[in-house]
């Protein structure tokens, strides 16, 4: 017995501080709440509700855990990388306004489809005046 504390191999009950460092060579279980003043540096971390971001190692983060999930961000964002949408790949917004570049993972702008309509519109009727054809 420490004060009010009781120390046993099955626990401590009641508050109990340590002033230096605590040793656990197995599992540590707390029931309560825990407050840490320093730096909890853990291997692998498993928690039962996610309320906040979590950092993997690799530096990716994760926001949500579902579907249903909805997220707002307010000012800009900025990606370098692929963004995946839907199981869809997206790795750069084109500009091209020749649609020449065939690419599966590319979402176009709306300059790029507006001037590439244009231009085919511009070519038929050229073509049709060349030819002597009235459209």
């Amino acid at each position: 017995m420490l004060g009010s504390s009781t120390i046993t191999s099955t626990g401590v009950s009641q508050d109990w501080s340590v002033t230096g460092s605590v040793d656990a060579t197995t599992n540590l279980t707390v029931g309560g709440t825990t407050t840490i003043d320093g730096t909890l540096t853990a291997q692998e971390f498993h928690t039962e509700l996610i309320s906040g971001s979590i950092i993997y190692t690799s530096g990716s983060t994760l926001f949500g855990n579902t579907i249903d999930d909805t997220h707002y961000f307010t000012g800009s964002m900025y990606v370098s990388g692929s963004w995946n949408l839907n199981g869809s790949n997206i790795t750069e917004i084109s500009n091209d306004t020749s649609l020449t570049d065939a690419s599966s993972t590319a979402l176009v702008t709306e300059n790029a489809v507006k001037t590439y309509i244009d231009t085919q519109k511009q070519m038929l009727v050229d073509s049709h005046l060349i030819s002597g054809n009235n459209m």
